[in-house]
């Protein structure tokens, strides 16, 4: 019988790869007999249309396409020749698909003041693969655009922020979230300061001349936020309790901060003396004197002091002799003066004087005139109040949410308040710190033996300070009312199943405080101690709660869970050691999870569980043994 070849060959398809790919995706040739043949054909040579991105290999009796290193994402098709028998030849396609990679967009987060611009530049992408050898970066990319973060430009208040948007012909993007801190500062005049205020300035704290408040350069005045930006404010209505509100803004920045109060007095203007001229000679038994100013402080006649009412004063000046010389001396709360001299001579003959002219007669200056309003002194500006967070060695960033007129009556003692009131400043400044590698083994022994289910992220050491006007500054140990701080969860220990407190230890106790913003990846709590702090986390898989009973001191309050020593104080439901008087609920967190942390268990309460299961298993050795032998 004379063999008959003839074959149709298998449509071939290699394996899906990823841009970036290092290995040599292929798949080897098939082909079957149609039902024409009697005879296995044999293939002599296979061949491809697309010879640029694939080609074909032999090993031993298989023919392989293979697909060439390097190539873009995208489809890719060619068409397969098999020659057989005698020159025979089938035909049929080989497809292969490049994927794009995934790159992955972080925002980085950051710490920002009020209405800086956030940058681009706060996103970090990763994932860039290696393409014939050479690592692939932005730059480089094809068709590569940048994420951003959407939120107006402009950082308003502290969030989670997600980047969006960016591009690139051989990827694909992801998105991860970061933490923007947003804090606000106030504006300070002078030249440390952000503007200047210039003006002639009295002894007694008026300005007597128009006042002009200036910008640094680099800095713009605004009336209102999103205004036109301003020069300059020129004051110029005199008044005894002017107050100018303005914006000074950042030009470089964008930052604007907390509305600033100018309080100022201003009189420019000296009393008027009404009724005299300066240097004059009147002859005339008498010569009545007006003199007026809205802010008059003092009128003296001869050095005598006269009576001021309304900003008023009225007196005569009398020829008691043949010829008096008359100084008239008026003063206001700024400081400026006016003064005339005259003289005055009785004339030859004395007019007779009637029943009313007696009475203006007998109003002449006395230096008996009681002081006037106002004479003592006058109001002095309040001074500025500032907070600051102050973040150290590796320490996750922080926020001092408490509003800056919270603080002030928390944290300053009344003295302090009324040394503001009175013109000092004052700066409330919070301290973050790393500990890990410092705390003391008696917190790292209470925290530990506290965690209840929790494992350990880190340790910190957090402290509030204070400084008024001039003075030291000074740690604060104890204060009026709890303030809120928010701390960013450290990019290591973010996972969406998580759940984080903070465990404070404070005088041998340890307080729980819980987290109380819905945010993922930040713990916001309420303290009204400073020492040393850990953040702890579980995670969240089915039911991870039971209630129990558990022992409290009579003498605590408040909303979280806290283990010490009897007395402590603080916002929380406390469980201490037995022996103690009350009893309260609160909730046992249960978790099989380690914890995963470096630190170690104290040695005693290891030795004793170690013993208690030892003479355990011995006890049941005995009894088994026993029980045989009966």
């Amino acid at each position: 019988t004379k063999p008959i070849y003839d074959i149709a060959a298998n449509k071939l398809k290699i394996k899906d790869e990823d841009y970036g790919y290092i290995s040599e995706p292929q798949i080897s040739v098939t082909w079957e007999n149609t039902e024409k043949a009697n005879a296995e054909a044999t293939i002599t040579k296979v061949e491809v249309s697309d010879t640029k991105n694939f080609e074909v290999k032999q090993s031993e009796n298989q023919f392989l396409i293979t697909v060439k290193r390097g190539l873009s994402c995208g489809k890719y098709s060619t068409k397969v020749t098999l020659i057989y028998n005698g020159g025979k030849e089938a035909e049929t396609t080989c497809d292969f698909v490049v994927n794009k990679a995934t790159l992955t967009a972080v925002y980085k987060g950051g710490d920002l003041y009020y209405n800086e611009k956030v940058k681009e530049s706060d996103v970090k992408v990763t994932g860039f693969v290696t393409q014939n050898g050479v690592q692939e970066t932005p730059e480089t990319a094809s068709g590569y655009q940048a994420p951003t973060v959407a939120m107006g430009g402009v950082a308003k208040e502290t969030k989670e922020l997600t980047p969006s948007g960016g591009k690139a012909d051989n990827y694909t993007f992801c998105y991860k979230p970061g933490l923007l801190l947003v804090d606000r500062r106030y504006a300070k005049a002078g030249k440390d300061g952000q503007y200047t205020v210039e003006g002639e300035i009295s002894d007694t704290g008026w300005y007597t001349s128009d006042i002009t408040i200036r910008p640094k350069e680099g800095y713009v005045l605004l009336y209102e936020e999103g205004q036109k930006s301003l020069k300059s404010i020129t004051l110029t209505k005199d008044t005894d309790c002017g107050e100018q509100v303005f914006y000074v803004m950042n030009e470089n920045t964008g930052e604007i901060y907390y509305k600033s109060v100018f309080d100022y007095k201003k009189d420019s203007v000296a009393p008027a003396i009404e009724g005299i001229e300066k240097d004059a000679t009147y002859e005339a038994n008498s010569r009545e004197v007006t003199v007026q100013d809205v802010n008059l402080s003092n009128v003296t006649v001869n050095g005598k002091t006269q009576t001021v009412e309304h900003g008023k004063a009225k007196f005569l000046l009398t020829a008691d002799q043949e010829t008096m010389v008359y100084v008239v001396v008026a003063t206001d709360c700024a400081g400026n003066m006016n003064d005339v001299s005259v003289v005055m001579n009785q004339p030859a003959s004395l007019p007779v004087l009637g029943d009313e002219d007696e009475e203006n007669v007998e109003n002449v200056p006395s230096a008996s005139a009681s002081p006037l309003p106002g004479q003592n002194g006058d109001e002095i500006s309040s001074g500025v109040v500032k907070k600051n967070v102050k973040v150290v060695e590796g320490a996750p960033n922080a926020s001092l949410t408490t509003s800056t007129e919270e603080l002030i009556t928390s944290v300053l003692t009344n003295g302090e308040q009324q040394a503001v009131e009175d013109g000092s400043n004052a700066n409330i400044e919070l301290r973050v710190k790393n500990i890990d590698g410092s705390v003391s083994q008696a917190d790292k022994e209470l925290i530990i033996a506290n965690l209840n289910g929790y494992s350990l992220g880190g340790y910190l050491d957090i402290t509030l300070w204070k400084k008024i006007g001039n003075s030291s500054e000074s740690m604060v140990t104890s204060i009026k009312r709890p303030i809120s701080v928010t701390i960013s969860v450290p990019v290591g220990l973010r996972k969406a199943s998580r759940q984080f407190v903070v465990l404070r230890v404070h005088e041998g106790a340890v307080s729980v405080l819980e987290d109380q913003d819905s945010a993922a990846n930040t713990v916001t709590f309420e303290t009204d101690c400073f020492s040393t702090y850990a953040l702890a986390y579980r995670t969240m898989s089915g039911e991870n709660s039971v209630n129990s009973g558990t022992s409290g001191s009579s003498g605590s309050s408040g909303s979280s869970r806290t283990s010490g020593a009897s007395g402590s104080s603080g916002s929380s439901r406390t469980s201490e050691a037995s022996g103690s008087s009350g009893s309260s609920d609160s909730t046992v967190y249960l978790s099989t999870a380690s914890p995963e942390t470096g630190d170690e268990a104290p040695l005693l309460p290891v030795m004793i569980i170690f013993f208690t299961s030892l003479s355990g298993i011995v006890t049941t050795m005995v009894v088994r043994r026993k029980n045989r032998k009966k």
